[in-house]
């Protein structure tokens, strides 16, 4: 089993896409990441963002600095960083009520 180099994010502004994260790490990472390793939770129903991201680096030392750039500010938001859990198996989708 491989190391884990995925990080959550809480806090994101609710603006905030993929493409800002991108460039946000970008700038104190030493291998460049783009926006299929991002992922921002959006609320089923709305599409819009729940605050929540995850960011998978490519390797360990990327992954450290990620984690020390907890409570960084983001388009105005202190970000509150942390190791990502990985899941071993699918997270189930629960189908919106239909009306």
């Amino acid at each position: 089993m491989s190391e884990n180099t995925t990080i959550c994010i809480y806090n994101l502004n609710t603006n905030t896409t993929e493409h800002d994260l991108v460039n946000f790490f970008n700038e104190y990472i030493s291998e460049e990441i783009n926006e299929s390793n991002i992922r921002i939770v959006k609320c089923l129903n709305t599409g819009m963002s729940r605050g929540i991201g995850y960011v998978t680096f490519l390797n360990r030392d990327d992954f450290t600095t990620a984690l020390e750039l907890n409570n960084a500010t983001l388009h105005e938001r202190v970000l509150r960083i942390s190791e990502g859990v990985v899941r071993t198996r699918p997270i189930p989708i629960r189908k919106a009520a239909k009306n």
